[in-house]
């Protein structure tokens, strides 16, 4: 599934798909296990802290990461 997440006053791109009723698995909140990653397909994500998972080249963690502007995030 695709969708888009803009920045706000929700915080962190978990916070702000929750807020659309999406929900993704999440353990740490602190960017620790990875479980929250996804892919980005357009825009750019800074974290509030380095994340400690492994990423792969195009994924994200939504758990510490903010949009920069407009991202458009592919969820599994």
């Amino acid at each position: 599934m695709e969708v888009d997440v803009t920045a706000s006053s929700a915080g962190s791109i978990h916070s702000a798909l929750q807020a659309q009723g999406i929900e993704l698995d999440s353990q740490c909140h602190s960017g620790f296990c990875g479980a929250c990653r996804c892919k980005l397909k357009k825009g750019s994500v800074k974290y509030s802290m380095d994340p400690m998972a492994a990423l792969q080249p195009g994924e994200v963690l939504t758990c510490c990461s903010t949009p920069v502007g407009k991202v458009t995030l592919l969820i599994n």
